[in-house]
């Protein structure tokens, strides 16, 4: 019973720096790559209730990326009544974006546990360089 209501629980967001990548996968056409990069876009993925990458928001530069993530964290365990949060903060590339979405995280949300990891090439190669993001478990009220 317990193991039934984990998966609404758990959730993950990835900011890319680089619409590059989208564009080399498919994702995104050569405009928009091209229009992205000169806007300084900084999108947001997550996934859906069945698994697939879908996007969350639109954000311009870095920290503002990094910054909406936290914000959507804390509404996510808001809107599930929890408490402290279990983050796990990958990045590729960049040592220094996942220490600043590290330190954000720390700052702006109850955590009870934060690990820190360097995304491997598999995740290089879909998200791009400079890359951060985190996946995060709410822990129920009161554990």
């Amino acid at each position: 019973a317990a193991v039934l209501g984990l998966g609404e629980r758990l959730g993950v967001y990835h900011a890319l720096f680089s619409l590059e990548y989208l564009h080399q996968t498919g994702r995104i056409n050569a405009a928009k790559a091209f229009i992205g990069r000169m806007l300084k876009l900084a999108p947001i993925i997550t996934t859906d209730a069945e698994g697939y990458i879908v996007p969350a928001a639109k954000t311009r530069f870095i920290a503002k990326s990094l910054e909406r993530i936290c914000e959507m964290v804390a509404a996510d365990r808001d809107r599930l009544g929890g408490g402290a949060v279990d983050v796990l903060v990958t990045w590729t590339g960049s040592e220094a974006n996942g220490r600043l979405l590290r330190d954000l995280v720390l700052q702006r949300l109850s955590v009870r546990t934060c690990r820190f990891l360097a995304g491997g090439y598999s995740i290089l190669r879909y998200l791009g360089p400079e890359a951060a993001g985190l996946a995060y478990h709410v822990a129920p009220a009161g554990a």
